[in-house]
């Protein structure tokens, strides 16, 4: 898993090279939003859970 994850940070800073650091800091806060999310859904479906179940 480690290794995956390396893998993504990496992919991530070397796409965000030549950016401003300015700009580095917007894809790196929209990144970790978006990466929120998805960890939100994958444990949302890993015990079976739906949104409706929230209401």
């Amino acid at each position: 898993m480690d290794e995956a994850i390396e893998a993504i940070l990496n992919y991530a800073i070397k796409k965000s090279e030549g950016f401003s650091h300015s700009d580095q800091s917007f894809i790196f806060t929209e990144l970790s939003e978006r990466l929120s999310a998805l960890s939100h859904d994958a444990l949302m479906a890993e015990y079976g859970l739906k949104e409706e179940d929230f209401e």
